[in-house]
C-alpha cells in the first residue's frame, strides 16, 4: 500500500510505503496520513518516504539510526528515505508501534522542513492565529471549546509553526504562521466537539501568528488578565511543549539543538503571554485588549 500527503506551505511530500511484509488490515493502517488527501508525489521537488518494515533478523535497512525505542521501534534514515522497523510482537500491539513509529519519522521530517509541532491549541481570530500551549489538564481543550462562536478553531490538541522566511511570504509580514498538526491518532482532535461551528468544514490552511498564551488554571479568580512572559522563561516552555508532542524525547539531539533554536527566535519575534483566566468572563475580550485586534 502507498500514500502520500503534501506537507502544509511547502513543495515537499511524504510518501508511506507499507511493503507486504507488514500485514496490516487496509482499514487500519498508520492513521496519520489518513485525514489528508492523497496526493501525487511525483508533482512535488522533494519527496521524503516513509517505509514500514518488519524486522527479520537478518538484515538491517540502510543508513544511520535515528532511534531505538526499547528495541521494539527503529527508525532509520538514509537522505530522504526513512525506515520505521518494527520488532515481532503481538499483533494487537503492531498498530500502536506503527502508529508510533511512523509519527517519530513524520516529525523528524517536519523538523527538517523547519516545521515544528507543540501540544497546544490553536484559534484564529480575526483572520490571525493564537496558540494555547500546554500540558494536558491545562485547559487548551476547554478555551477551544469556549471560543468556537466567533473564532476558528485550528485544533485543540497538536498545533504546528512555521517561520514564514522558510517559505513564501506572508501578506500580513507575520514572521510566523500556524496551521493545525497532523491528526494521526483520535486523541489529537475530535472534530465532533465542534461539528455545529460555521468553519467546521473549512479547507486545511495557515494562518498569521499573532500571539502565544499559555493556559494557567491555579485557582479561582474573580476575573482574567494577561501577564507578559520573559523571552527566555517562553522559550523553555516552549520548548517544554515541544517535547510534550508525540515522543519527540526520543528524536536526536541535533533535532533538539535545532528546536531551541527555532523557539527561542520565535519567543523573540511573537509576544508571549499566560492567561489568569475566569471562564465565566468574556476573556476573548481581555486578549484583545491586551495583544490587540
Amino acid at each position: 500500500m502507498r500514500f502520500s500527503i503534501r506537507l502544509p506551505l511547502t513543495e515537499t511530500a511524504v510518501s508511506l510505503v507499507i511493503r507486504d511484509s507488514v500485514l496490516f488490515n487496509p482499514d487500519s493502517s498508520p492513521p496519520v496520513f489518513k485525514p489528508f488527501d492523497i496526493e501525487q508525489s511525483d508533482s512535488f521537488r522533494k519527496v521524503y518516504t516513509i517505509d514500514l518494515v518488519m524486522a527479520d533478523g537478518k538484515t538491517r535497512p540502510t543508513g544511520r539510526q535515528l532511534l531505538n525505542y526499547r528495541d521494539v521501534v527503529s527508525i532509520y534514515e538514509n537522505d530522504m528515505q526513512l525506515f520505521v522497523e518494527l520488532a515481532e510482537t503481538a499483533s494487537d500491539d503492531c498498530q500502536v508501534l506503527a502508529n508510533m513509529g511512523v509519527s517519530l519519522a513524520l516529525c523528524h521530517i517536519l523538523c527538517r522542513e523547519n516545521i515544528f509541532l507543540l501540544h497546544a491549541a490553536s484559534i484564529v481570530r480575526n483572520n490571525q492565529g493564537f496558540i494555547f500551549p500546554g500540558r494536558s489538564g491545562s485547559g487548551k481543550t476547554t478555551l477551544s471549546r469556549l471560543s468556537i462562536d466567533e473564532n476558528h478553531v485550528l485544533c485543540d490538541e497538536h498545533s504546528a509553526v512555521m517561520g514564514n522566511s522558510a517559505c513564501r511570504a506572508d501578506e500580513t509580514g507575520s514572521a510566523y504562521s500556524v496551521f493545525p498538526g497532523p491528526r494521526w491518532a483520535q486523541f489529537t482532535f475530535d472534530p465532533e466537539y465542534y461539528s455545529e461551528a460555521a468553519w467546521r468544514d473549512e479547507p486545511y490552511r495557515a494562518f498569521p501568528l499573532k500571539a502565544i498564551i499559555f493556559p494557567s488554571r491555579s485557582g479561582l479568580r474573580d476575573d482574567t488578565w494577561l501577564e507578559r512572559l520573559d523571552k527566555i522563561d517562553a522559550t523553555v516552555s516552549l520548548i517544554e511543549r515541544f517535547i510534550d508532542t508525540s515522543f519527540v524525547k526520543a528524536l536526536p539531539a541535533e533535532t533538539h539543538r535545532k528546536a531551541f533554536h527555532f523557539f527561542s527566535q520565535l519567543a523573540r519575534s511573537i509576544p508571549c503571554y499566560s492567561i489568569h483566566a475566569n471562564l465565566q468572563t468574556d476573556f476573548w475580550k481581555t486578549i484583545d485588549e491586551t495583544v490587540g485586534r
